[in-house]
């Protein structure tokens, strides 16, 4: 019975990919609208493994840095409060992430709402150079072959790509309860997400994808976070609310109708001694061109 649910669920899948009837960049965007006003939660966990990455010595007054796919600003604000005085541009496809970066415009700090590889392809057919970019946790759900081709283009030579991604072997058993409760309930799911979603494998793997491309690695590491909560509502309401779970309110018709099926899962899945746990494998680099 389960085999014959999984069939089914694959067999939609691939007519929705025939189809090409998947979750578009353009449905994230909106799904991280949603959470604009709460993706802090995420930065209150995982914001301290971006900020030793953040390096202003490596810029001056003089410097272009782009913020790729910005969110809310996080590395924009860190980058101001360290004293970079250059110029800043942030970039994130979601209009209610950018609006909330507005407050630190000003005549060298800009924000534009568009696709951020798109945004460097468009860059690079102008002939702009830059002296920085950043892109913190969207690396998975970009073209990454595009994305490094075009970052390398428009960076000056010397110039510094930083990053930091989520990992294999990240969020374990978030995909599984997910699949599950799709098939349990396949007359409720509207799409599939694209199966574009590459995670690096470790930290050697981040630093080939950039080193087969022209740049040098200068430094690169992993690490892991756990986040713990005492019910898994709670779980539920942080992996909601933080953009983990992005996508999967366009996977279902209503996921408000899936959610007690979400949460049940997650109850059997990430139930530990210490409460309800979830890991976030993550990988970081600095690159140099």
């Amino acid at each position: 019975m389960k085999l014959f649910k999984y069939l089914r669920l694959y067999g939609k899948f691939i007519g929705c990919m025939v189809k090409k009837d998947t979750v578009t960049n353009d449905e994230y965007g909106k799904s991280y609208d949603q959470i604009a006003n709460t993706y802090e939660n995420w930065l209150g966990v995982m914001g301290k493994h971006v900020k030793p990455l953040i390096k202003t010595e490596l810029f001056n007054r003089d410097s272009t840095v782009i913020d790729l796919a910005c969110g809310t600003g996080f590395i924009s604000h860190e980058l101001l409060s360290k004293g970079y005085d250059g110029q800043l541009i942030g970039v994130d496809i979601s209009e209610m992430m950018i609006e909330k970066c507005y407050h630190m415009k000003n005549d060298k700090v800009q924000f534009y709402q568009e696709d951020a590889v798109k945004y460097l392809e468009d860059m690079s057919d102008k002939g702009v150079l830059v002296d920085g970019i950043f892109l913190g946790w969207a690396l998975p759900y970009l073209n990454q072959k595009r994305l490094i081709k075009a970052a390398y283009e428009v960076l000056k030579p010397g110039g510094y790509f930083i990053t930091i991604s989520n990992c294999k072997g990240t969020l374990t058993g978030v995909e599984k309860t997910i699949l599950e409760v799709m098939a349990n309930n396949i007359e409720k799911v509207a799409k599939p997400m694209e199966a574009k979603v590459r995670l690096p494998k470790n930290k050697e793997e981040l630093g080939k994808w950039f080193e087969k491309r022209g740049f040098n690695s200068i430094h690169i590491g992993e690490g892991e976070e756990w986040v713990c909560y005492k019910s898994p509502e709670e779980l539920y309401k942080w992996l909601k609310e933080t953009g983990v779970l992005a996508g999967v309110d366009k996977v279902f018709y209503d996921v408000n109708q899936v959610e007690d099926s979400l949460i049940d899962g997650f109850k059997k899945s990430h139930k530990t001694s210490k409460g309800f746990q979830v890991n976030h494998k993550f990988v970081y680099g600095i690159f140099k061109k």
